[in-house]
């Protein structure tokens, strides 16, 4: 990248996630896109009773997405665009080989994972149709 805004170390870093991230394939990488939507999901839901500390839980919610490797869309996206600003990959791969997968992951992970357990968290309380 030819800009003085990020440091040379700094670019090598982004590059070097990138491609670690665009490594695994479609299916690996949707698989890991599950966990990172569950666990975003997760946050969303408890930070909407939470009258302090979000920053906190964003904090540790998010590194435990990133110290499980987990994919997702959002933060990957920009690696993938590094990546293809610099050639070392070509538009179709990146998103093809991360973005679509990622975004199903966490779709999957956040909306139909999340949605059973919380179903299976209240379906004591529902009322019984007879």
């Amino acid at each position: 990248m030819k800009t003085s805004a990020v440091s040379p170390s700094v670019q090598e870093a982004i590059l070097g996630l990138g491609r670690h991230a665009s490594d695994g394939g479609f299916l690996v990488t949707m698989t890991k896109g599950v966990g990172a939507g569950f666990l975003i999901a997760a946050l969303g839901w408890l930070l909407a009773g939470r009258q302090s500390g979000e920053v906190v839980l964003v904090f540790i919610i998010t590194y435990v997405v990133a110290l499980s490797g987990f994919s997702h869309v959002v933060a990957g996206t920009v690696e993938m665009a590094a990546l293809v600003i610099v050639g070392q990959i070509e538009i179709e791969a990146a998103v093809f080989g991360f973005i679509l997968p990622a975004l199903i992951g966490n779709i999957l992970g956040g909306t139909f994972l999340f949605t059973f357990l919380t179903y299976g968290q209240i379906r004591e309380e529902l009322p019984q149709n007879q």
